[in-house]
């Protein structure tokens, strides 16, 4: 769904009318127009005007809640790395010297890569919880 579509959706729920809506934020029908035909975006300031109107947060508004999903990813990209890791390792003390280096860079690299990732996801979850927090 785009920003456009819910901005309509949220304003035919609210029984408001595009001049109404306008006059509430201080812009022109057009401009409410253009929005929901996805002609244009709102500036960040209008979006907040919205989401105060709607008495969402911003990322409800624009759809970044992740509803539980973000979880299961976490935990799927958690799981996969840890497998990864543990196969290394486990071949790790039963394979030749050279090839035991190479192993153990490999497991470097996925443990950088899985740390990144993690950290990543982590910094998402932090700035979703701080904008929820900000709400109330």
């Amino acid at each position: 769904m785009t920003i456009g579509n819910t901005i309509k959706q949220l304003r035919l729920t609210h029984n408001l009318s595009q001049e109404v809506l306008a006059e509430q934020l201080g812009v022109s029908r057009q401009t409410i127009s253009n929005w929901e035909n996805d002609r244009t975006v709102p500036a960040l300031d209008y979006m907040k005007k919205l989401s105060e109107e709607y008495q969402l947060s911003l990322d409800q508004l624009l759809h970044l809640e992740t509803n539980g999903r973000g979880k299961a990813k976490l935990s799927k990209r958690l799981l996969f790395y840890l497998s990864f890791l543990f196969g290394f390792l486990f071949l790790l003390p039963f394979s030749e010297s050279s090839l035991s280096a190479l192993v153990l860079f490999f497991t470097a690299v996925v443990i950088v890569l899985a740390s990144w990732d993690l950290a990543r996801l982590l910094f998402k979850e932090v700035v979703l919880w701080h904008s929820r927090r900000k709400k109330f």
